[in-house]
């Protein structure tokens, strides 16, 4: 009886442990092998492979580690020794702004567009449209024009009878003919807004036509807001261009409810193809996407538009403007402007802050848009008085741009918990230079301009963001991955270094997991890690392996989101 009952056990035992064995056993529906895998992982820097399975990396590893995992219906993908790195996040970008506009009947000229060729393209779009009742057209380049400002003239000189609005590339300024001056009520002696500046002829006292801030929504108002539909299609445009330079997750940083619905649509139709963070516009200082009632209509909404790829659970908030109208605070006077320091927007005055309070209250992630190393100081003191009244440890809001920023604010992000992101692209010699190094002066172009390493250094979580397209004709990461690994011109239009270089291992963990972790994500994607999504993107060079020099030259070959290739070259 005894040696029966052993003889029981002995065979259910074997029957468990094969039953186990069985179970434990993974087939991969995708095994990508033979590859340099960066992974930005610490514990596991480099692989050869990676398999799949539910969109999910299961393994990491060697290509023998990987060859259990290959079923019969499993696809391998040779890489044939080709370089791989998690997918680029983009922390701050406007996807669909370079088309949706265009599309929805609206003036598009390039940056680079010369007073002739704006006045030409203007001069053909009204014969082509000769019906309309206000045209709005983007985006003249700063540095295509004394002072960094186009005036009223060279609109008034092709169009007078209709309002016109020519919008600048850094999106916060606006020049506007003098029919649209007359119609918004602006004359000599109209007062400046809050936050807002009409900008004046120095010698008459007249508006120039040039506003920046609070002033464009005087003007702002006179055009239509655009369409769902053209939403639609420009985020549809837009992501097939982030996809082909190898981005697979952004923060779309100034969305309203016809881009969400864009968004929500694309996903429902199999074509997002991209993990979305919505930045939701609180206040539009442009007038330009939506109203104050609106905004907070859709934020107090937001939840229904959370799904698997889109979050919603962020409020964009427009801290300050720009520097050439002075409308960025700073903590020392500007070099070219001693009388002034600039000053915050109101988004971030006595008008907006229980708003700001409640939506931190709420678990909210605040993302606010802050040049100036004045503007970057208020917002911290703001963040630290929310989180003494009313703690929040795992909240970590998000300040974007952070243009200049002194030492001590750098290690102040760090005892808070606030994340950074780095945009726009303009912490290299380039053609902006001209007009900012007046503004701040050599020492400050060279210590407090995009202090990187000093961020880096201090350990502050740090992504990037484009801010694509205002002011740059490609969305392409790698330029800029480059730049901040040399602070160099990229092109070598320009020579020079302005500040600090990091090391290509810092530069694409911002740019990857950096971000990640800057969105409070990083627990689902950002590295290439056995239980993270399988986002990574086939470049054609390794850039470990070529001199930094040359890597704005970079070609992704491969985009793969979840496991699936959304765009190959």
């Amino acid at each position: 009886m005894k040696l029966k009952n052993q003889l029981l056990i002995a065979i259910i035992a074997t029957a468990i442990f094969f039953s186990c064995n069985t179970a434990k056993k993974e087939t991969a529906d995708t095994v990508y092998k033979n590859g340099k895998i960066y992974t930005v992982n610490e514990k596991q820097e480099w692989a050869e492979a990676v398999a799949i399975k539910d969109g999910k990396f299961i393994k990491v590893g060697s290509n023998a580690a990987i060859e259990k995992f290959i079923g019969e219906k499993t696809e391998v993908i040779d890489l044939a020794g080709n370089f791989v790195m998690p997918g680029i996040y983009d922390a701050h970008v406007h996807t669909s702004y370079k088309y949706a506009f265009t599309i929805d009947g609206q003036l598009d000229f390039s940056s680079t567009a010369t007073k002739e060729e704006i006045q030409a393209a203007l001069k053909a779009y009204v014969a082509k449209h000769p019906e309309l009742k206000a045209i709005r057209g983007k985006q003249w380049g700063h540095a295509m024009f004394p002072n960094g400002k186009m005036s009223k003239e060279l609109i008034d000189a092709v169009v007078k009878d209709i309002p016109v609005l020519l919008v600048a590339e850094s999106g916060h300024n606006v020049t506007a003919n003098s029919k649209a001056l007359e119609m918004a009520g602006i004359t000599k002696s109209t007062p400046n807004p809050d936050a807002g500046v009409i900008d004046r002829d120095p010698k008459t006292g007249d508006a120039t036509g040039y506003l920046s801030g609070e002033a464009f929504a005087l003007v702002g108002k006179l055009v239509p807001i655009v369409g769902n539909e053209s939403w639609y299609q420009g985020l549809s445009k837009g992501l097939n261009e982030l996809r082909a330079v190898g981005i697979t997750s952004i923060t779309d940083a100034k969305t309203n409810e016809g881009m969400l619905a864009g968004y929500r649509r694309l996903e429902d139709e199999g074509k997002l193809n991209m993990r979305v963070q919505t930045a939701l516009n609180m206040h539009d200082y442009a007038q330009s996407i939506s109203s104050d009632e609106d905004a907070a209509k859709l934020i107090a909404e937001r939840k229904k538009y959370q799904s698997h790829l889109v979050n919603p659970n962020c409020v964009k908030v427009v801290a300050d403007g720009n520097w050439v109208s002075f409308t960025s605070l700073l903590l020392e006077p500007y070099s070219n402007n001693p009388k002034t320091k600039g000053e915050t927007g109101i988004s971030i005055g006595p008008k907006y802050l229980p708003q700001l309070l409640e939506y931190h209250k709420a678990g909210i992630q605040l993302h606010f848009h802050a040049n100036g190393d004045g503007t970057v100081h208020e917002v911290l003191n703001l963040i630290e008085k929310f989180q003494k009244e009313f703690p929040n440890p795992g909240l970590h809001h998000h300040i974007a741009h952070c243009s200049l920023v002194s030492t001590a604010d750098i290690q102040r992000f760090k005892e808070l918990g606030v994340y950074a992101d780095f945009s726009p692209a303009l912490f290299f010699p380039s053609g902006f230079s001209p007009i900012l190094e007046p503004l701040f002066g050599e020492e400050r172009m060279q210590t407090k301009w995009f202090p990187i390493k000093g961020f880096v250094d201090a350990g502050v979580v740090a992504g990037y963001g484009s801010d694509w397209p205002l002011g740059f004709p490609s969305p392409s990461p790698f330029p800029n991955i480059e730049a901040m690994a040399t602070r160099k011109d990229p092109y070598g239009k320009i020579l020079g270094q302005l500040g600090q270089p990091i090391t290509l291992a810092q530069a694409i963990k911002i740019f990857t997991l950096g971000g990640v972790q800057a969105t409070m994500q990083d627990k689902e994607f950002g590295s290439i890690e056995e239980g993270k999504y399988a986002d990574m993107i086939v470049l054609d060079r390794n850039l470990f392996a070529i001199p930094v020099e040359n890597i704005d030259g970079t070609v992704v070959l491969n985009t793969i989101f979840e496991g699936k290739s959304v765009y190959k070259k």
